[in-house]
């Protein structure tokens, strides 16, 4: 068993609870695989899953993917360049390309750099958020494409991870493909996933006049849209978030004497 699938599912959990306690009712999107629907809809019985009309859906699924596909993930060198750093640093994680030998072989890997080697329980943590993306993704009914726009500095030749691969393999004599383990293909799907998957459900919030209730990855997607629209006022709102939310937590406790 993963320990670290079980700290995403209890920050999910979290988010569930919150909006039992503050919400008047729950709602979620019915567009689940045949095969996983009556297991779900059994499950949470405590949420109103609504079908949205097909026209209505394709119109939100498809401005979603849109607004994915415009989302630049580049490289400069070995490292993430442009606009997605924001996104990393959301995560406050640091990711580079690196190569992972093996006797005279050498994969093209995507590491998490660490301060100290012997603690990497975040990095993993943050990997394992990727890969429920990779299976959230499959669980609901495809409709269009979300992969990100992807780039290298310099280079308007590489347009996808396959040219990155190749530019790299060509360059390398020692090239033996890419590392099984890297994260590589993970990072990017789960970038262009989270970033439909957050504004298709912002969407229906908007739509239906709720408030929207995210999973971790897409909550950082989103707080790294506000990092690069409004630079300047992030630390002072999550600064002010931070102080609302002492002080509401002290008035509930202060009444038993344990504020």
């Amino acid at each position: 068993m993963n320990l670290n699938n079980i700290d995403n599912d209890i920050l999910c959990l979290e988010k569930l609870v919150t909006a039992i306690l503050f919400s008047d009712k729950l709602i979620g999107v019915d567009d689940y695989k045949d095969e996983f629907r009556s297991t779900r809809l059994r499950n949470f019985k405590y949420v109103e899953f609504s079908k949205i009309d097909q026209p209505t859906y394709s119109a939100l699924a498809t401005d979603a993917a849109a607004f994915a596909r415009s989302m630049p993930f580049s490289f400069k060198d070995t490292k993430p360049a442009g606009d997605v750093v924001s996104f990393f640093e959301a995560l406050r994680i640091d990711p580079q390309l690196r190569w992972d030998v093996w006797v005279s072989s050498e994969y093209l890997t995507l590491s998490f750099l660490v301060d100290d080697p012997k603690s990497v329980l975040y990095e993993r943590a943050i990997d394992s958020v990727f890969r429920n993306e990779e299976t959230d993704r499959g669980l609901v009914v495809a409709e269009t494409g979300h992969n990100p726009a992807f780039g290298v500095a310099e280079r308007p030749d590489i347009k996808d991870i396959k040219d990155l691969v190749h530019t790299f393999k060509s360059n390398n004599p020692q090239f033996a493909g890419v590392d099984a383990k890297s994260a590589l293909d993970r990072v990017i799907f789960g970038y262009g996933w989270a970033a439909e998957r957050s504004h298709f459900y912002n969407a229906v919030a908007h739509m239906e006049k709720a408030d929207a209730y995210l999973a971790p990855l897409r909550d950082a997607f989103c707080e790294s849209c506000f990092r690069i629209d409004y630079p300047s006022q992030l630390t002072g709102l999550l600064q002010h978030l931070k102080e609302n939310s002492q002080e509401t937590l002290s008035s509930i406790l202060e009444p038993s004497g344990q504020a």
